[in-house]
């Protein structure tokens, strides 16, 4: 059921982006965490200070078109990541996806690793993913993000591939950055950036309009 649902689902963004050249398909990458009570529940684990079910989650985006594609459960310390999670799931867009359409991956500083950003440059995707302010360069200079000029040109020290952008956001009391693996404006990363937020949105209605934060779990199934 959940393949065909899948299929469905690619299906719809082909038909979507029918007699379009070279259309963008943006695919953000996020860990949700849905309390739950009880200790003895399946999948139920301690991650980031929440007891419950932590999802990663791949979500699709092309135009008015948008809908997850596909999810994996964080079992705990000792298992898969979730940036092996992530990376798992990115594999999973079919082929037929990825002739179509250019791929950009959006997602937060919870995936800046330099396995993940690996995974996204060998599968052919492009990327906009935010980074932490203490995250270290080699151009321009050894330096972190922090005290690099938005807009400007970037190399990571441990991702030594490509120049990359970086966008900075200051919101209050903090001020976050990201980096793109295409060249565009400063704002342009950071706009691209904050369209991750649909998968976010997304988040909220299933955990409060359709009762996924209230369900009941007594089994796997």
């Amino acid at each position: 059921g959940w393949a065909i649902l899948q299929r469905a689902q690619w299906d719809a963004l082909l038909v979507a982006a029918r007699r379009k050249h070279r259309p963008l398909l943006r695919l953000s990458v996020d860990l949700t965490s849905i309390e739950k009570k009880g200790s003895t529940l399946p999948f139920v684990r301690v991650y980031n200070e929440v007891h419950g079910i932590h999802l990663v989650v791949l979500f699709a985006e092309y135009g008015a078109v948008k809908f997850p594609v596909g999810y994996r459960v964080y079992r705990g310390k000792g298992t898969a990541t979730p940036v092996t999670l992530a990376r798992e799931l990115l594999r999973t867009v079919p082929d037929a996806i990825r002739r179509r359409f250019r791929i950009r991956v959006l997602a937060d500083s919870g995936f800046e690793s330099a396995v993940f950003l690996d995974e996204v440059r060998q599968l052919g995707f492009e990327f906009v993913v935010g980074v932490r302010s203490t995250r270290r360069t080699m151009h321009p200079g050894e330096v972190t993000v922090a005290d690099c000029p938005h807009g400007g040109y970037i190399e990571l020290k441990n991702w030594p591939h490509d120049p990359l952008v970086l966008g900075r956001v200051d919101r209050g009391d903090r001020v976050f950055h990201a980096v793109s693996s295409e060249l565009m404006e400063g704002d342009e990363v950071v706009a691209e950036g904050a369209k991750r937020w649909s998968e976010e949105s997304f988040f909220k209605e299933g955990k409060h309009q359709f009762g996924l934060a209230q369900f009941a779990l007594r089994t796997a199934v």
